[in-house]
């Protein structure tokens, strides 16, 4: 696998991670743990990105690992996977 296809790879699994981690995390969530924002649909996405970076900021050693656990399954399951030679 060439390196492009390394990074694809890790990126597609990266962001298909990103979308199913929490809609799975929730289901072992106690209702006072979460906690829906403000209505932030007529919100610009600069405002939604500094409002994420913000809560972010809170508590950034979780954010850290969070990151580091997306990018490691990421590679790893990139490797496993090949998304790239399925989308070929």
């Amino acid at each position: 696998m060439g390196d492009s296809n390394c990074i694809l790879n890790a990126m597609i699994i990266g962001v298909l991670i990103s979308l199913v981690m929490p809609r799975v995390l929730l289901y072992f969530a106690d209702p006072e743990e979460v906690k829906l924002p403000l209505e932030m649909e007529s919100e610009s996405m600069k405002y939604k990105l500094m409002h994420l970076m913000a809560h972010k900021s809170k508590m950034p050693l979780l954010s850290a690992m969070i990151v580091a656990f997306i990018v490691g399954a990421s590679v790893y399951l990139g490797y496993v996977i090949d998304p790239m030679k399925m989308l070929k």
